[in-house]
């Protein structure tokens, strides 16, 4: 458990990983009614087979990510291309981790776009992030199914 903790720590940062962030616990039927926009086997994988574990990093994903998304779209308004490369980085590894993929491909897109120093034309991307994330939110938080 303690490499778990670090581990999540590490890909966190600010967010402590033994708390699920206030407001935004994920319940399990919170798993079961993200399946649409979560591949369980990779989340079961980044868990190592712990339900508890898998909730909670997806709580913390979810908080996490919604807050990398904003910044995300300030750094696109601003034309920050270099900032945009950054948290779409961000973005793109925990996804993965957690199997988030629409959010994954997307935040894909926009690094490779603003890796060439460009960040226009990207707002669609970041929209479509946005609004998985908190449909995803939302999903988690009642455990209604998403769709």
């Amino acid at each position: 458990r303690a490499w778990r903790r670090a581990l999540l720590e590490r890909w966190l940062g600010r967010v402590h990983a033994d708390r699920p962030p206030p407001g935004l616990a994920c319940p399990p039927d919170g798993l079961e009614a993200a399946g649409a926009l979560i591949d369980a086997e990779r989340l079961r994988d980044a868990a190592a087979g712990d339900e508890r574990l898998a909730a909670a990093l997806v709580a913390i994903y979810v908080a996490e990510s919604l807050h990398q998304s904003g910044e995300l779209t300030a750094a696109l308004r601003a034309g920050d291309a270099a900032a945009a490369e950054a948290y779409s980085h961000r973005l793109v590894g925990s996804s993965g981790v957690v199997g988030c993929t629409l959010v994954a491909d997307a935040a894909a897109r926009i690094e490779e776009v603003a890796a060439e120093g460009c960040a226009d034309g990207l707002e669609d991307h970041a929209a479509l992030i946005a609004r998985t994330l908190e449909q995803l939110a939302r999903a988690i938080s009642s455990g209604r199914t998403a769709s």
